[in-house]
This record gives C-alpha cells, sequence and structure tokens, in this order.
C-alpha cells in the first residue's frame, strides 16, 4: 500500500539491469537510491543477515554491505511513497474512515478506476484507452 503506482514496467527495467556483477540493483529517485524497490540477488542474504543479526534496522546501510547497481527509471512516478492521505492528494472524508477512504484511492490510483471500484464512466464521444 506504499507504493500505489509501482507496476511492472519499472520491475523489468530493473531486473534488465541485473547482472554483470551486482548484487543489487536499485533506482533512484531525486539522486536518492531506494533500497525497498531495490532488487536483491538471493546469495547476499547472509551478509544482511549478519548485519541485521548484529543490530542494523537500516535497510539504506544495506546497500554499503554490497555491491550496488544505481539505475533511473522511465517513470519516476512508480516509485513515490505514500504514508499519508495527504501523500496520495486525496483527504479522507471523515477520521474514522481515513483507512478505507486511503485504500479506496490508492487502488483507483493502480488500477485506473473511479472512486466506487467501477471503472469511471466514459463520457459521450470517447473510445477506451484511447488516451486525452
Amino acid at each position: 500500500c506504499d507504493l500505489p503506482r509501482a507496476g511492472a514496467g519499472t520491475v523489468r527495467e530493473l531486473l534488465a539491469h541485473t547482472g554483470d556483477g551486482a548484487d543489487a540493483v536499485a533506482p533512484l529517485l531525486e539522486g536518492r537510491p531506494l533500497p525497498t524497490h531495490a532488487v536483491w540477488r538471493r546469495d547476499c542474504r547472509e551478509r544482511l543477515g549478519a548485519a541485521f543479526g548484529a543490530g542494523e534496522r537500516r535497510l539504506a546501510a544495506a546497500l554499503d554491505l554490497v555491491r550496488v547497481r544505481h539505475v533511473t527509471v522511465h517513470d519516476p512516478r512508480t516509485l513515490v511513497d505514500v504514508d499519508t492521505p495527504d501523500d496520495l492528494g486525496v483527504p479522507p472524508a471523515r477520521p474514522d474512515h481515513a483507512p478505507r477512504a486511503l485504500a479506496e484511492a490508492a487502488a483507483a490510483t493502480v488500477l485506473g478506476e473511479g472512486p466506487t471500484g467501477r471503472p469511471p464512466a466514459r463520457r459521450a464521444g470517447t473510445t477506451p484507452g484511447a488516451g486525452p
């Protein structure tokens, strides 16, 4: 739910940069690497497990323990983290409905649906998928 705009295209982009000795491929957003969005090789689990077992709690520190390839993705909007309704741009109607409103807004963003969970109504004379 933190990444309502995440998409398969960005994952494919990151996977395309694997190999050539990198343990992780981390996308950059505004010049900062995003370890939570990174593609990690399985064989770096031992090093990371040892660090986290010794008390490390910052995932960003894990990037210092492995060989990282930093990449810029085609659509950086897919990397934007959403933690609050304000981050999404949709304030909740009432405080007791905040989680539901946020979930509905996130689903609409990801699925291209209206707030009812159904695709938005087409305007007369438009063609589905034609775009703006």
